[in-house]
């Protein structure tokens, strides 16, 4: 955009921050009263574009990636929930079971949020997210990730949730290591996926090394500066 054209972004901005000021009694109403700042919220976030008004951290993201984040932002301002339910595509008679008694039984609605994920049979969990995506599905992707040194099908129990002393995570975390390469590799193997995915237009909620605080998994409860930031990093 334009030098004039951000101008007039960010003066719509400080209006709209001002409407919400407003709305939540931290500013003196004068002449404008809350259904007046209501309709400047909602004018002034029609008209900004997604990248202005909701600015993505990643300057890469598709259009696809800013309007998912627009609509996730909208639905919170509005007050309301996305509900999911988490895909495994281990037992597939389950998932389907509670869909429906989800769907029939308690809500009468469809989850809107579907949850894969991609250390198992990560092909046909792509297959099944590209289909869900044209169904209006909002794809969410987690990744039960075995140790960098890992071969083979991933054994939850035992490579997921398997030991990994401070000394391979001091390795892990110094760059041009063996197991730092060894993660490497396996990160970029991962990649493969999500591209896959983004060649489909298919923006997705990525949810990798997930529960870091928590003890069960390799990644788990590393604290400091060389714990998990530094690998999120």
């Amino acid at each position: 955009p334009s030098a004039q054209a951000m101008k007039m972004y960010q003066a719509l901005y400080d209006a709209g921050v001002e409407a919400e000021l407003l709305l939540n009694d931290r500013a003196p109403h004068g002449d404008l009263g809350k259904e007046s700042a209501v309709a400047i919220q909602s004018f002034i976030k029609r008209i900004l574009r997604p990248e202005v008004y909701y600015k993505p951290v990643n300057p890469k993201s598709t259009t696809s990636t800013r309007a998912l984040l627009e609509r996730l932002y909208t639905t919170v301002e509005e007050g309301k929930i996305f509900s999911g339910l988490h895909h495994n595509q281990l037992h597939m008679p389950n998932y389907t079971k509670d869909l429906n008694r989800i769907d029939e039984a308690v809500t009468g609605a469809v989850p809107m949020v579907w949850g894969g994920d991609l250390a198992w049979d990560a092909d046909k969990v792509v297959n099944l997210s590209i289909d869900h995506h044209k169904k209006g599905y909002l794809i969410l992707m987690t990744w039960h990730a075995a140790r960098p040194f890992d071969r083979g099908p991933v054994n939850f129990r035992q490579q997921t949730q398997g030991k990994f002393t401070k000394e391979q995570w001091a390795e892990l975390v110094t760059e041009g290591t063996e197991m730092n390469k060894l993660w490497l590799e396996q990160v970029d193997s991962i990649a493969q996926y999500l591209k896959v995915l983004q060649k489909n237009d298919v923006p997705v909620l990525w949810r990798p090394f997930h529960e870091m605080n928590g003890e069960w998994f390799w990644w788990g409860d590393r604290k400091g500066e060389n714990g998990f930031k530094k690998l999120w990093k």
